[in-house]
């Protein structure tokens, strides 16, 4: 378990140095930052390169028949896959779970089409649930992290050590509410002493 949180630190520091995120507030640190888990990409990029590995056995055929329609069809078609590659790969690397002193985020681009980012106040978490879909994906470290707020849910889908991230949260968010109740006993605190010792007239 402690491998497990220092990779976890880790990663996010280094991620954190090269990563630069214009929403974030002054004051705000990350705690977090993921992407899915790196196993995930397979997942992403097989289609493309199925239909590669397909096109190039054709190309083999086509270069018998010497067609110059076929080979031009053919050099369209492998470069539109190859695009697709690498828009999937780039669409892969561009979602990411953050966790800052304030807030849960989780962003979302794809590439030439939109840019989303949900997020929620550490104050207004109600609960912090992780799952991992099975055998595999426990002995890898791979699961989801449910985030539930008075408004909804983000969902962090494939993170790595998803039992890690759920407690890391949970410890935040324990600290935030401890924070806002310290805020609140100093409010009471400051009305109370100004019933009891108005402030001289300016």
């Amino acid at each position: 378990d402690l491998r497990h949180n220092f990779e976890v630190m880790v990663s996010t520091r280094r991620m954190a140095r090269q990563m630069k995120f214009n929403w974030l507030l002054p004051d705000e640190s990350i705690y977090y930052l993921a992407r899915r888990h790196p196993i995930t990409v397979f997942n992403w990029i097989m289609p493309p390169v199925i239909t590669l590995l397909i096109l190039l056995l054709l190309g083999s055929l086509i270069l018998v028949v010497n067609s110059d329609i076929l080979n031009w069809a053919f050099g369209v078609a492998f470069g539109l896959n190859f695009l697709w590659l690498i828009w999937r790969w780039v669409d892969w690397s561009n979602d990411y779970y953050i966790v800052t002193n304030e807030r849960v985020v989780r962003t979302e681009k794809v590439v030439a089409l939109y840019d989303s980012r949900e997020e929620a106040p550490l104050g207004t978490i109600v609960s912090v649930t992780s799952d991992t879909a099975g055998p595999f994906q426990r002995q890898i470290g791979l699961g989801n992290v449910v985030v539930r707020t008075f408004t909804g849910q983000i969902t962090m889908y494939d993170v790595s050590h998803p039992y890690q991230v759920e407690s890391m949260i949970q410890e935040y968010w324990t600290r935030s509410k401890e924070r806002v109740q310290q805020l609140e006993k100093e409010a009471i605190k400051r009305t109370l002493l100004n019933k009891i010792v108005p402030p001289p007239p300016t």
